[in-house]
């Protein structure tokens, strides 16, 4: 998996995230790496992990799914890195 540590567009936290890796099936943050996969893992691990001043965008505890490169919210809206 890509390191979120890279210029990173978008820290999603606080979320409920189905990965879809049966290693580690969920998580609570997402990282949007510029020109890479998100990379999902542990609020606390990712925050530590992203440059300064990355925009964040707290989930309320939403449940998400990680699908490829973007993230599908519960209503079916889907969120893809900034570009």
């Amino acid at each position: 998996m890509t390191s979120p540590s890279r210029a990173t567009l978008l820290l999603v936290v606080n979320a409920r995230v189905a990965t879809g890796d049966a290693r580690r099936p969920w998580a609570d943050a997402i990282a949007f790496p510029e020109g890479a996969p998100p990379h999902a893992g542990s609020s606390a691990e990712l925050r530590k992990r992203v440059p300064a001043g990355t925009p964040l965008l707290d989930a309320g505890g939403a449940e998400l799914r990680l699908d490829g490169d973007q993230v599908t919210w519960p209503d079916g809206q889907r969120l893809r890195p900034p570009r």
